[in-house]
């Protein structure tokens, strides 16, 4: 299942690279990647979503404890590089020359 892969903790740390690179190359190379994020967003919310799910219960479950969990934390560093990501490309399409087509890029993204 999709949530006993996000327990493994090398595929967590990839996740993370992978969005961190990403992150960068937007912020490089601004709204001109929106094709490489198009294909991959839909992709990312879930994964955001799964983490965020996992860690609710988790905490509900078992206490606070469980936020000093190794994946956990990893967990935690995906959704922070989720967000930072869109951030970024948000960021970038509101200063860029074509914001408006960017915005709604986000609107259909």
């Amino acid at each position: 299942s999709p949530l006993e892969s996000l327990q493994d903790q090398q595929l967590l740390r990839e996740i993370s690279l992978i969005l961190r690179v990403n992150e960068r190359m937007v912020g490089a190379v601004g709204a001109a990647c929106k094709e490489q994020l198009s294909r991959f967003y839909m992709d990312m919310l879930r994964i955001y979503k799964l983490c965020s799910e996992y860690i609710s219960n988790s905490t509900a479950q078992h206490g606070t404890q469980v936020m000093g969990y190794s994946h956990v934390k990893l967990m935690r560093n995906v959704k922070r590089d989720t967000l930072r990501l869109v951030q970024t490309f948000v960021d970038m399409a509101a200063t860029g020359s074509n914001a408006q087509e960017v915005g709604m890029t986000v609107q259909q993204l």
